[in-house]
């Protein structure tokens, strides 16, 4: 009788130890994933961003239950799932259950092979300082997204302040308003670069009669096409800004246009109906309306000591944004104003605030609009920030206040779908004209710091592609009590 009773408690021991068992084994079959390694980069110049993570291998499956021998010992664990490549490793196989005391289980059977799991997206690499660096890791994917602009060619220019690139019949224009020469002072040229085809290099193809020309444009209409330049002062500021106009084989001058300091030209379009806005310094803005040939007086725009004027679009309606650098009682700290089309012209929207502001330039990322104003001088310091807007629907709001040191330009591009922001920074308290400008990169919900590269006095600069590559040319206004120096001509690499 007392065996009896030995036998059964002891066997509900056992099934108590075997559901104890079971349950076990199932909750052990899906394991963390791990994460893969991450990259970085050296001397804090390139950072590569983590890879997205392979997809994870497939468990392998249970070892089959070891058999239960008389009164042996516990039978062993299945053996590991093979690891699946990239992805994460196969689950171990389930552990054989207690067996009664006897002879040995008999080993459990090897799991089968997880699937391999995806393979992980290669890092982008995201360039914080001015020269490359080795990456210390990941050579293969993040060395292809390495990309940096590296000056190619320098362009002699005499105290260039603006540049623009245009194409005419297949042959690509490089334009510079110079604003002083150290010989012929306000009454140096301006200078038309064209592309040789031959040497992938830029030739001085002809020069413009300028007056401090401050800015200059590029457009085309009813199949011709111009180049306007402003014209700052010729002893005077009440000068005239000229339109000149392509012959076939050189710019000529088509049309003249009475202007007080001027120092920008922006050309647009509303309606189908072609426009050429003027920024004035010394009096309210002009904008120009084309009819019967010419470009006639269309509409006078208040503005306060404008350098700089943009016009874009934004759900279907046209805006025009004027940076005002300057008035009489406000000074530096005057507002820069934002119009908007009705009723067949434009009407003032919003004043926004800026210091001492020399251009503003729009831009859209993913159907979202902004305004960056370039600030260059507070009334006290150069080294301030300028300012980024977006567009809410109703209004501009600050959305970015940027690192800058005396900005005179700014320029939104785009290469590869992202979208960069650069600053010509012309003056730096400490540097002096000898300051670097920038490149800011569209990372996430801001701007960063992307690259810096060395310029003098930088005035302006803008991008373009030619033959599958992209390229950046800076206007250089003053180096070491020179203003005869040279521009350049940077290249993506």
């Amino acid at each position: 009788m007392f065996r009896f009773f030995f036998m059964l408690a002891l066997s509900i021991f056992l099934a108590g130890s075997l559901g104890t068992s079971q349950k076990k084994s199932f909750s052990q079959t899906n394991g963390p994933p791990t994460k893969p390694k991450t990259c970085q980069a050296v001397s804090h110049v390139g950072c590569c961003k983590d890879g997205k993570d392979g997809k994870d291998g497939q468990n392998g499956k249970d070892g089959h239950h070891g058999v239960n021998g008389k009164d042996g010992r516990d039978g062993r664990d299945g053996a590991k799932g093979e690891k699946g490549e990239v992805g994460m490793r196969g689950q171990d196989g389930n552990t054989g259950i207690k067996g009664e005391k006897g002879s040995p289980g008999d080993k459990g059977t090897q799991g089968e092979k997880g699937q391999p799991g995806q393979k992980g997206m290669p890092g982008t690499c995201d360039v914080k300082g001015s020269s490359p660096s080795k990456l210390a890791c990941c050579p293969s994917e993040c060395a292809t997204s390495f990309r940096f602009f590296e000056k190619i060619q320098d362009l002699p220019t005499r105290g260039a302040t603006d540049v623009d690139l245009f194409t005419i019949d297949g042959s690509l224009f490089l334009a510079y308003a110079n604003y002083h020469g150290d010989i012929s002072k306000h009454k140096t040229s301006s200078m038309i670069y064209k592309m040789d085809e031959s040497t992938g290099r830029f030739t001085l193809y002809q020069t413009l009669q300028s007056r401090n020309a401050y800015g200059l444009e590029y457009f085309s209409t009813a199949g011709k096409h111009f180049l306007a330049v402003a014209n700052y002062w010729d002893g005077t500021h009440q000068v005239d800004s000229v339109i000149y106009q392509w012959n076939g084989k050189m710019f000529v001058i088509f049309q003249k246009i009475s202007t007080k300091g001027a120092s920008h030209f922006t050309f647009f379009t509303v309606n189908g109906d072609k426009y050429l806005a003027v920024a004035n310094y010394y009096t309210t803005s002009v904008i120009y309306k084309w009819s019967s040939g010419k470009f006639n007086k269309f509409q006078e725009i208040a503005t306060e000591g404008a350098m700089g004027c943009t016009a874009f679009v934004t759900n279907n309606d046209t805006f025009i944004a004027f940076a005002n650098h300057y008035n009489s009682q406000q000074k530096q700290s005057v507002q820069s104003t934002v119009f908007r089309w009705s009723g067949g012209h434009f009407v003032r929207l919003q004043s926004l605030q800026t210091y001492g502001a020399y251009d503003v330039k729009s831009f859209n990322i993913n159907g979202h609009t902004f305004l960056a104003f370039a600030n260059y001088y507070s009334g006290s310091s150069h080294n301030i920030d300028s300012f980024i807007f977006k567009w809410d629907g109703g209004r501009f709001v600050l959305f970015q206040s940027i690192s800058t040191r005396g900005a005179l330009a700014m320029h939104p591009f785009v290469i590869s779908g992202q979208t960069y922001l650069g600053v010509a920074n012309h003056y730096d308290t400490s540097q002096k004209h000898n300051t670097q400008s920038v490149v800011y990169q569209a990372s996430g919900a801001r701007f960063v710091k992307y690259q810096e590269f060395p310029t003098h006095g930088a005035h302006d600069m803008t991008s373009f592609e030619y033959k599958g590559h992209t390229y950046l040319a800076v206007a250089n206004y003053y180096k070491s009590k020179r203003h005869n120096i040279n521009s350049a001509l940077y290249k993506w690499v």
